[in-house]
């Protein structure tokens, strides 16, 4: 059984397995796709480089949680303590959107977005942030700061801070009281 039926069908799937690999590398070389996709990307160049090192927001203003002067809402946040309104991004997109359109008219106190450092800002977010945009009393994005600033996480607050600007939304740095 070893000699006739398990090791040739090993030697030949093995042979096959790695004609496969050589195949699929030539092509992927010779085929022009890849170069075709980058080519099709959109490019967008930045004038100004994102250049601060600190994870502060010097030019922010800081909001300590638990706060009665915004109306919370969170975008994919595990912390449900802090009293948000709605925690947005976790929900079907048109779940979300529905709660935005009635949200508008319901929310009487300026919108705080509550983000961690951590997360990456996406464009469902935007779209989230473009229709809170039309709210009488404002809208602020707060980003969550980690406790201990690190280079990762100086990283991560200028992304939120190109995001931002980006978008043109005045970027809050938050503390949370609970976790001082």
């Amino acid at each position: 059984i070893l000699c006739y039926g398990l090791i040739p069908r090993l030697i030949l799937a093995l042979s096959l397995r790695a004609r496969l690999v050589r195949s699929l590398k030539h092509e992927l070389a010779c085929s022009g796709e890849i170069a075709r996709l980058l080519n099709s990307l959109p490019a967008q160049a930045s004038d100004e480089p994102l250049s601060s090192s600190s994870a502060t927001l010097p030019d922010c203003v800081t909001v300590t949680l638990p706060t009665a002067s915004y109306s919370l809402i969170g975008w994919q946040l595990v912390l449900t303590e802090l009293g948000l309104v709605r925690n947005l991004g976790l929900a079907t997109w048109a779940e979300d959107e529905r709660w935005l359109a009635v949200a508008e008219r319901e929310l009487s106190l300026p919108i705080l977005v509550l983000v961690q450092a951590h997360q990456t800002p996406t464009g469902e977010l935007a779209d989230c942030l473009r229709l809170l945009g039309r709210h009488p009393q404002g809208l602020s994005l707060g980003v969550v700061l980690a406790d201990a600033a690190t280079e990762r996480s100086d990283a991560q607050v200028r992304s939120w801070r190109f995001f931002a600007q980006q978008y043109g939304i005045q970027l809050v740095q938050v503390r949370d009281k609970q976790h001082d």
